[in-house]
């Protein structure tokens, strides 16, 4: 008797590890597909809009390995913390996307760009009144060579702990005139002054946390 219930719990035990294991397999299977479909969808987008030289840019390769180590992270918390994963994988999604929308513009992107202020004139002069009357805190405008890998117009406001500033592209200080300068200046200052960056973040953490739970609690 002793003998045939040592039996029984050990088949009990080997059935709820094949179980655990499946699940497992599954969730790993669907994040792959999930990741790298979104990846693969970037990817024909820009192709497809003619914006190959992105793909090509050495700041898209840094993105995508990070991205790829993202994954790896979230992986090893699928395998040492089946229960809690979740938790652990929001946090580093939720800590890349800090990097990519808050400290990317600051420290990343002069990495692959070289920035320089704009020359003093109206053009200056015209964005730092926008920014002074919105009560944005920058002394200063910087312009940076994006026409090596794109011919897009755009600028962007962003910087935390004392760290904003305005910066456009050469393509728009270059290409484009005086007013539309100041237009693109205003829907840019507008998204800092509205705390887009903050908002956006705070809606991709409550998609990150439900989704990665819906997840976990359907492939556990």
């Amino acid at each position: 008797a002793p003998h045939a219930h040592g039996h029984a719990h050990d088949h009990s035990h080997d059935h709820q590890h094949h179980d655990h294991g499946q699940g497992e397999y599954y969730l790993q299977q669907l994040l792959t597909v999930f990741i790298c479909g979104a990846f693969g969808v970037a990817g024909i987008l820009m192709y497809t809009l003619g914006k190959l030289q992105y793909i090509l840019a050495p700041g898209f390769h840094i993105w995508v390995l990070v991205g790829s180590l993202l994954l790896g992270g979230i992986y090893a918390f699928i395998r040492r913390a089946p229960n809690t994963w979740w938790a652990w994988g929001s946090v580093v999604a939720i800590a890349f996307m800090i990097i990519v929308r808050l400290i990317g513009p600051v420290y990343i992107d002069p990495l692959f760009n070289t920035y320089k202020p704009v020359p003093d004139g109206p053009i200056k002069e015209s964005v730092l009144s926008m920014a002074r009357a919105n009560n944005v805190p920058v002394d200063n405008v910087y312009v940076f060579d994006a026409s090596r890998q794109t011919t897009r117009v755009s600028a962007n406001v962003s910087g935390i702990f004392g760290t904003a500033a305005i910066r456009l592209n050469d393509n728009l200080l270059n290409r484009t005139s005086p007013p539309e300068i100041k237009g693109v200046m205003g829907h840019e200052l507008g998204h800092y002054v509205l705390n887009h960056i903050y908002e956006m973040l705070i809606a991709f953490t409550l998609i990150i946390v439900v989704g990665f739970l819906f997840v976990k609690n359907t492939f556990a």
